[in-house]
């Protein structure tokens, strides 16, 4: 059998759907508001063949400059809109600390997240640094990524 297909999907809470595009733009950070964005992570999504369940991973994220690694602390992520999830910093990623990981299941399916609750799971990243004083238009890139084992 294939490999996991993995394929991540964001969206602003503002947003009706959730961007196919691999980059996504979560806006300017003001001390007032913070950035909430929601993300699916799904193993072979508009899969019309079956592939391998997801089972032994990590999900890591990390800013892509070392320098930018201490706003780490200012990250929050919320598992399946429940519950926050713990995460470690091994270097300059943190990898979350997921209890009773789910296991992804890799069957073909429609792509919906209504008929296909086994082949995805939900994420919810908020970065709030309210009362810490950023510098202005200073661009920050963050990146997602599953580690498999």
């Amino acid at each position: 059998m294939a490999s996991p297909k993995v394929t991540w999907y964001a969206k602003l809470l503002s947003d009706e759907r959730y961007s196919v595009e691999p980059r996504f733009y979560a806006g300017k950070y003001t001390d007032n508001d913070q950035i909430v964005v929601d993300i699916q992570l799904w193993n072979n999504r508009w899969g019309s063949t079956t592939v391998d369940d997801l089972k032994d991973y990590d999900i890591c994220f990390f800013f892509d400059r070392v320098e930018d690694s201490a706003l780490l602390d200012m990250c929050t992520v919320v598992y399946n809109n429940t519950s926050t999830v713990s995460f470690t910093v091994s270097g300059r990623k943190a990898i979350l600390q997921l209890e009773n990981k789910p296991v992804l299941k890799g069957t073909k399916n429609n792509g919906s997240s209504a008929d296909n609750p086994d082949n995805f799971m939900q994420l919810r990243f908020i970065f709030d640094a309210s009362g810490e004083r950023l510098k202005d238009n200073d661009l920050k890139s963050l990146y997602f990524e599953v580690l498999e084992r």
